[in-house]
């Protein structure tokens, strides 16, 4: 059974689009793509290690996808200036 969202969360959802993606490629320099309904950053590794990341933000929360476990940001992501410092950000993510 599919489920509808009510007129007020559809209104009020935060959805990501082109003007976002430009954002965070452009003023930001990632390497990042829209897919289906989150922007995703590939090849950023800000700790050096030997492991590759996957980054992706969703409008309301980044998430951080790699080859040994996946996390999410502590704090709420809604902006592509925040999902560019969430990236940088070695120390909140769970």
């Amino acid at each position: 059974m599919k489920s509808v969202k009510l007129y007020e969360q559809f209104v009020n959802e935060r959805r990501l689009n082109k003007r976002d993606l430009k954002e965070v490629a452009g003023d930001y320099g990632y390497d990042a793509y829209l897919e289906d309904d989150h922007i995703a950053v590939y090849g950023e590794n800000p700790w050096d290690d030997d492991h590759e990341y996957t980054f992706t933000w969703d409008g309301e929360n980044a998430y951080c996808e790699t080859d040994f476990s996946d996390s999410t940001y502590n704090e709420p992501v809604t902006s592509a200036e925040e999902f560019s410092m969430a990236i940088d950000d070695t120390d909140n993510w769970e």
